[in-house]
């Protein structure tokens, strides 16, 4: 049953420090999934105009 002050919504977003660990968590406890993880090839990012190495890991259930 969806909460009444939750209207209109199509995706959310969470930033977790342990990815791997959150979705065993959702499944576990919520039953969300399957999941579908992705780890992009990211180049060329810069911070403040310097070259910084940036990795990131994505989740969609």
């Amino acid at each position: 049953m969806p909460a009444p002050w939750i209207t209109g919504v199509k995706q959310v977003c969470v930033v977790v420090e342990d990815l791997d660990a959150t979705i065993r968590a959702y499944w576990e406890t919520a039953g969300i999934g399957p999941w579908a993880v992705w780890v992009p090839e990211l180049t060329g990012m810069r911070v403040r105009g310097v070259d910084t190495p940036y990795r990131m890991k994505l989740a969609l259930a």
